[in-house]
């Protein structure tokens, strides 16, 4: 979307599709021309009250759902120039946590400590599993609001571990949402065949934690209009062509003390990462690779590496259309490459190529 920044406008309208993969983007959307106009307004094709709210609350001054009313249209445009006008002053009150308890399954540490951190500051209680079997375990014996669930696990699969749920536990209704990196459009559709009722595409941050609560859960999050990613001011830990430290600390909802956590975490997980795909290689051995990258590409997408992610992520896109080595080999030496190099400018010992 290009913006003349050197002209003001009266008005600007923006229309888009409503889904929980768009919402950022969209977002960006609001943030680039809100201060280039008086009055910002969004048409969407959907009729959900909470995620309208939720716009409205990153700065669009209204939200429409689409196809248009036109008298609704024109009473919305008009509005700001008429001399009933209301002026608007809305004091935020403390924010509550909800009264639920919500189970979070991902196998992945790093994963499971973000996206438990961000669940904190909105809901009560959170239960955790680290695969499926544990996951299934948990639901024969307690009642859960909502469950995320990643989808490739050990011991059980996350596909395996909701069919389970919905055949026999306590949860045979609870709304289970897939949790993945990386999704192609038919795996979406599968995962919804599946039995879950809708999915969330790593990175998570708070708004789309936020409207899955609101579209999935008997309880809505009360002051939506408040954000909390808004991204703190610091310096990074080290200097590095492959970290993005701004991002780092908007997928980490702005704590910068969270950000270097999950900054740490990755780290650590480099060497042992880098063995396995060596050894994997040197095998030969395809689905074993696919394997790694996978899990790489769900630990990195909470942390400021964009490079990183991106190669992991054609790789994962390419393995998983063709699992040939020779095919994808440019790609993955330089994310070997890339990942000795991160370990470089961290200070720490390069691992063996």
């Amino acid at each position: 979307m290009r913006i003349n920044k050197d002209f003001s406008y009266d008005i600007c309208i923006i229309g888009h599709t409503a889904t929980i993969d768009d919402m950022q983007q969209l977002k960006s959307y609001v943030k680039a021309v809100r201060p280039v106009t008086d009055y910002l307004y969004i048409m969407l094709n959907t009729v959900s009250h909470n995620m309208r709210e939720a716009f409205v609350g990153s700065g669009a001054d209204a939200c429409l759902s689409k196809p248009l009313n036109h008298r609704k249209l024109c009473e919305v445009l008009a509005a700001p120039y008429r001399l009933d006008h209301p002026v608007h002053n809305i004091e935020q009150g403390d924010e509550k946590l909800l009264p639920l308890k919500v189970l979070v399954v991902d196998d992945n540490d790093a994963n499971l400590k973000l996206i438990c951190t961000l669940l904190e500051e909105q809901i009560e209680l959170i239960d955790t599993a680290h695969n499926g079997s544990q996951a299934y375990s948990l639901s024969k014996s307690h009642k859960y609001d909502l469950i995320f669930m990643d989808i490739q696990m050990p011991i059980m699969d996350g596909i395996t571990a909701c069919k389970l749920i919905r055949e026999s536990s306590l949860n045979e209704d609870t709304p289970i949402i897939a949790v993945t990196a990386h999704a192609l459009a038919g795996e979406k559709e599968q995962l919804l065949k599946d039995g879950f009722k809708g999915y969330l595409t790593k990175p998570i941050d708070e708004d789309m934690l936020k409207q899955i609560i609101s579209d999935h859960s008997p309880q809505s999050p009360i002051n939506r209009e408040r954000s909390k990613t808004a991204t703190v001011a610091s310096e990074p830990p080290f200097e590095s062509a492959r970290l993005d430290w701004q991002l780092a600390l908007q997928r980490a909802g702005g704590k910068e003390e969270l950000a270097l956590e999950m900054l740490n975490m990755l780290l650590l997980s480099v060497p042992e990462t880098l063995r396995l795909l060596n050894e994997a290689i040197e095998k030969e051995d395809c689905e074993h690779v696919l394997s790694i990258v996978h899990k790489f590409h769900g630990a990195c997408c909470y942390t400021g590496v964009p490079k990183l992610k991106s190669l992991a992520e054609t790789l994962e896109t390419a393995l998983k259309s063709d699992c040939d080595l020779n095919y994808i080999e440019p790609e993955l030496f330089e994310l070997i490459d890339e990942l000795n190099n991160l370990l470089s400018d961290a200070g720490m010992v390069e691992q063996q190529r």
